[in-house]
């Protein structure tokens, strides 16, 4: 009994002992398993502040971003935006939850303003278009770089672009979209400020190119293409700065490439060959273009064709110099023709002294001839300068010719060879002998130098042609009659097809610079015309140009003699001579007196006037000189008219304008003595105001 219980104590004990053991461990597990998870639950809050963070980080960027954001649910319809997206349409955020975004992109047809500035139609084609895109959209699950535009709350258009993309749960199923919008508006209007420049530089009338920064073009304008003839595709891709460029000439465009290449922009002008191989005159300006940081990345030239303006200047420098010319000639006449007038008037006073058969009277009548050649070359100066009316009379032009011949052979080098054949027989025309001489001369050197050192034939023809219903359509300018032809051939090189068309435009030329103005050929052109004949010419080339010129014949011949001295009809009659040279007071009055004429004389026109008025009827005829100190002698007359109203008055100058012949009618004036004046004309010209017999 006693050892069973003791067996039973000792397994109790054991057992006790066991459970004591056992719950130990479990304590410790449990100690264990609470500490792991104390630490579980620090992590887990530790993990929950960070996706707070993170999510509030999103949130920030959601809100803040500059591009417009837009969450959709699996309809369609809006769960979330952010503030750009309200700032995009101008709405609140309420307005927009649980609209589907294609309430504010589909509107009816119609013209909107849009942000942008500007207006645009939207028609059934935008929507096939959107309807296209929202196709793509459910196929692909994402469409990128969308352009169409939103509707404002204010009713304005915003141009945006857009970028959506579905997103899906691990299913595959569709559970929402997020779209992000960009507002375009600035592009738009960078846009079309761009094709507005661009359309501006095409349509502007200066030639613009662009070149990068290796010298290359890499862009030209239409009117760059109009002013040098080249197309866009022969122009681009190519360097005009580089050696032997046909553009430019390469030094010259070299030094404008180190100047442009060195950042410094260039002005002036160059001279640009065309396709056809002319030149022109551009005026131009060639400026780096920079980036933001100062970095030279292409270059801009803006040319405008100046050739006009210059031939233009050119011109008027002309003209300038002939009206200089022309007032210098007046001057020159006047006083010239003062001292011709004493030469010519004391040398034939000489002659009536002299004896024929003497050495004296040959010596003085060569300085009478002389004067009569002075007087002519005065006259011509005054014909070239345009400061005397050129009067046309019937003239035979023979002996033009011959002496422009004359000249040509003692000027042009011996091997070009001079052939003639001039027809005298019928060679008389209604002209100007100054003007046919030029024509002459033109035609002959342009000839002359177009055949060059190496020398050729210069054929010089005048005989006489008609213009008849035969050849009718050669002259088709010309009226049916008789002319007087003018040919001149030379075996030179030609005219060009191209040029044969403009060879009578004024500056036209094909010379290089300082060889001519071109301005030869349009004079000749425009006194042919004056003539009322006609101008034509042909060529062949590398053998003959011909040159055909047509004057109309005239039937009378008033070629003037030229003056000799010789016995000179006497007169009678009172004279009183008004001068302000003494010399020629002097000599007129020894001359007139000599030819029977009783004379006074006066250097002043107010001794003239106080002479007048003591005896209003003691003379018969007053030659007053027009230029005169104080008072001139149109002003003298007025004051002997209104004396004596009948009083017959002679105006006498050394040069007379277009001007003069009005005014001598206006006044009742008897007429004009030029200076020099021989004995003959001068007696002449009294003849004709007082006829045989004087007053008594």
């Amino acid at each position: 009994m006693e050892t069973v219980w003791f067996y039973s104590a000792s397994v109790l004990l054991v057992l006790a002992a066991c459970a004591a053991c056992w719950i130990v461990a479990l304590r410790r597990q449990v100690a264990q398993k609470n500490d792991a998870l104390g630490r579980e639950r620090a992590e887990h809050k530790q993990t929950e502040a960070s996706l707070r963070e993170a999510m509030d980080s999103l949130d920030k960027i959601f809100d803040n971003s500059l591009d417009s954001i837009v969450v959709s649910d699996s309809m369609g319809r809006i769960t979330r935006v952010n503030t750009s997206f309200l700032d995009l349409l101008g709405c609140e955020r309420e307005e927009l939850m649980g609209k589907t975004p294609a309430a504010f992109a589909y509107y009816d047809v119609g013209m909107y303003d849009t942000t942008a500035g500007e207006r645009v139609t939207i028609d059934h084609s935008f929507f096939d278009t959107a309807n296209r895109t929202m196709e793509r959209l459910f196929e692909e699950g994402k469409v990128f770089n969308w352009e169409y535009y939103f509707l404002r709350k204010d009713g304005k258009l915003v141009p945006i672009e857009e970028n959506v993309t579905y997103q899906h749960n691990e299913a595959g199923e569709r559970i929402g979209s997020v779209a992000v919008i960009r507002d375009i508006t600035g592009r738009k209007r960078s846009e079309k400020e761009s094709v507005r420049l661009s359309s501006a530089i095409e349509q502007v009338a200066e030639a613009v190119v662009l070149i990068d920064t290796e010298g290359v073009i890499r862009y030209i304008n239409p009117a760059t293409e109009k002013m040098l003839g080249f197309t866009r595709g022969e122009v681009v891709g190519r360097n005009p700065f580089r050696a032997g460029s046909e553009m430019y000439d390469s030094i010259f465009s070299q030094s404008i490439w180190r100047v442009i290449s060195g950042g410094q922009s260039w002005t002036g002008n160059m001279t640009q060959r065309t396709k056809d191989g002319n030149t022109r005159t551009i005026d131009a300006a060639i400026s780096p273009v920079r980036d933001d940081s100062g970095n030279i990345i292409s270059y801009v030239s803006i040319g405008r064709d100046v050739t006009g303006e210059l031939q233009m200047e050119r011109q008027v420098r002309q003209g300038q110099k002939m009206e200089a010319l022309g007032t210098l000639a007046g001057g020159i006449a006047h006083d010239f023709n003062n001292i011709l007038a004493a030469i010519l008037g004391f040398s034939e006073m000489a002659l009536r002294d002299a004896e024929e058969s003497t050495k004296l009277y040959q010596n003085v009548e060569q300085v009478v001839k002389a004067a009569h050649r002075a007087r002519t070359l005065v006259d011509q100066i005054l014909d070239f300068s345009h400061q005397r009316e050129q009067k046309m009379k019937p003239r035979k032009i023979s002996p033009l010719v011959k002496e422009t011949i004359a000249f040509l052979r003692a000027t042009l080098p011996s091997t070009l060879e001079i052939r003639h054949a001039i027809d005298e027989e019928g060679d008389t025309v209604l002209c100007e002998p100054t003007q046919i001489h030029q024509v002459l001369m033109n035609l002959c050197t342009n000839a002359a130098q177009s055949m060059g050192d190496k020398g050729g034939l210069l054929e010089i023809i005048l005989d006489r042609h008609s213009v008849s219903p035969v050849n009718r359509s050669t002259y088709r300018d010309l009226p049916e009659g008789r002319y007087v032809r003018l040919l001149i051939r030379d075996t030179g090189p030609g005219i060009s097809p191209e040029n044969l068309e403009r060879i009578f435009d004024p500056y036209f030329t094909t010379k290089e610079l300082n060889e001519g103005t071109g301005l030869g050929l349009a004079v000749v052109h425009g006194i042919v015309k004056r003539h009322k004949g006609g101008i034509s010419v042909s060529s062949t080339a590398h053998q003959s140009t011909v040159f055909e010129v047509l004057f109309p014949s005239a039937e009378k011949n008033d070629d003037a003699p030229e003056t000799e001295a010789g016995p000179t009809p006497s007169g009678s009659g009172r004279i009183l001579f008004v001068d302000d040279e003494q010399v020629l007071v002097a000599m007129n009055s020894d001359l007139l007196e000599s030819l029977g004429y009783d004379v006074t004389g006066c250097t002043t026109a107010e001794e003239a006037l106080r002479l007048f008025k003591a005896q209003p009827d003691a003379y018969d005829l007053i030659i007053t000189d027009k230029t005169m100190p104080h008072r001139s002698g149109y002003d003298l007359a007025k004051e002997l008219l209104q004396i004596r109203s009948q009083m017959p008055i002679l105006l006498s100058t050394g040069f007379s304008d277009a001007d003069d012949a009005r005014r001598v009618k206006e006044l009742g004036l008897k007429g004009i003595v030029k200076k020099p004046i021989s004995m003959c004309e001068l007696s002449d010209a009294i003849k004709q105001v007082l006829g045989d017999s004087p007053r008594e």
